[in-house]
């Protein structure tokens, strides 16, 4: 579900005014208010301060003015254990949301878990319904038929009437109607976690609720903008151990392969770079990689064989479209295509990595990949990390700025 459009235009203008036509349609206010976001998790961090305080203020007036139009009448669903309820924008293969929702799930046996889909955008649903099923829990995603608005209206109606101990949200840093939906919920029960995306990320005027962040520099900032909010630090972490693969032969390849490979890595002398063909790799879908001109993907992969002389992999799905540009990249460039490997969507990056024998992971950008640079990190691969220009300190280190876990 694509909401941006060419016309769009800045935050201010589209807001502004209790007179203006978006104050008066509710369902057109929201589309704009989700495009200002898509657009703002993706500045620089120095403009982060900017995307919270207005992201945020915004998706707060929205909930009000949604209490009095549209008061919610919930019909009160308790269950048979204590339940813990799951508000998230969707799940990847290699998402870091696919692993935290695992652990979350399993860390309580005993209990309800049910995890609402907020349906936000619509990639991975069937992939998503299978995961939370496979993981314990019991999924619920809104009616394909429904718009933005009849969305956001069957989460709040939702939430407001389930019996939850807990409350979780494993949101996308843009997901305002996650943040919009929450505001109803703002109490100690609920936790939200921050995006490893991104050092912003809408929902963090949320006062009362326990704040998770994936990332120091995300906490850092968010004490310093918010000194009231309640801040801990949650980071990913990789373990081979638990990857998941339906086939526990290649389950077990890849966890003696992974560990073996590792403490090879770690041992071994820092040589960089190796002997023989350098390899690169990236990893992300195309939104990740939604620049153009220098900064474009295909710009980029060129640059690095050109200066490399080796071979580059990428790892993720990749559009026709942005699979034609990379073609046509290369044949300009005279590189030959087989220097290009484009891999989908794996079960487990590390592996791919490994396979490929990679010399340097290079994180996506402009929207940096948070689990992805751990498992690089894990298995003592160099990462090289995209700074953002102006910024002081970059907003892609996660899983570079603490050592990596195994438990």
């Amino acid at each position: 579900m694509d909401l941006r459009s060419p016309d769009s235009q800045d935050f201010d203008l589209k807001m502004q005014g209790e007179g203006s036509e978006a104050a008066q349609n509710l369902p057109r206010k929201l589309n704009l208010l989700l495009m200002d976001a898509m657009d703002a998790v993706v500045e620089p961090a120095s403009r982060a301060q900017v995307f919270l305080s207005q992201i945020d203020t915004a998706c707060g007036e929205f909930a009000a003015q949604l209490r009095d139009e549209y008061p919610v009448a919930p019909k009160r669903i308790s269950f048979d254990k204590q339940t813990n309820v799951y508000l998230v924008t969707e799940v990847y293969q290699t998402g870091g949301h696919r692993t935290l929702l695992r652990q979350l799930i399993a860390a309580r046996p005993r209990e309800r878990h049910i995890v609402l889909f907020t349906g936000t955008f619509e990639n991975k649903r069937d992939f998503g319904l299978q995961e939370v099923v496979e993981a314990g829990g019991f999924p619920i995603y809104p009616d394909k038929t429904l718009g933005l608005f009849d969305r956001l209206l069957w989460l709040r109606d939702k939430l407001a009437s389930f019996t939850a101990r807990r409350l979780f949200r494993l949101h996308h840093p843009e997901d305002v109607l996650a943040a919009i939906a929450l505001c109803d919920f703002d109490r100690p029960s609920t936790y939200v976690v921050h995006h490893a995306d991104t050092t912003a990320s809408a929902g963090v005027d949320l006062a009362a609720a326990k704040h998770l962040a994936i990332r120091p520099e995300q906490q850092k900032r968010i004490q310093e903008m918010r000194p009231d909010r309640e801040v801990y630090s949650f980071p990913l972490a990789f373990n081979p151990e638990h990857i998941k693969l339906r086939n526990k032969t290649a389950r077990a390849r890849l966890v003696s392969k992974s560990k073996g490979v590792a403490r090879v890595l770690l041992r071994r002398p820092r040589v960089f770079p190796r002997a023989g063909a350098f390899m690169t790799a990236t990893c992300g879908g195309s939104h990740k990689f939604n620049l153009d001109g220098p900064l474009g993907l295909p710009e980029t992969i060129v640059r690095i064989l050109r200066a490399t002389g080796g071979q580059h992999v990428h790892i993720g799905p990749v559009t026709d479209a942005l699979k034609t540009r990379l073609e046509h990249a290369l044949l300009s460039a005279q590189i030959p295509p087989e220097n290009l490997s484009i891999v989908g969507e794996v079960p487990s990056v590390a592996q791919e990595l490994i396979a490929n024998t990679v010399d340097l992971f290079i994180s996506s950008f402009p929207v940096g990949g948070g689990l992805t640079i751990v498992e690089a990190a894990y298995l003592g691969i160099p990462v090289a990390i995209y700074g953002g220009g102006s910024d002081e300190v970059s907003r892609y280190l996660s899983g570079a700025t603490q050592p990596p876990r195994t438990h």
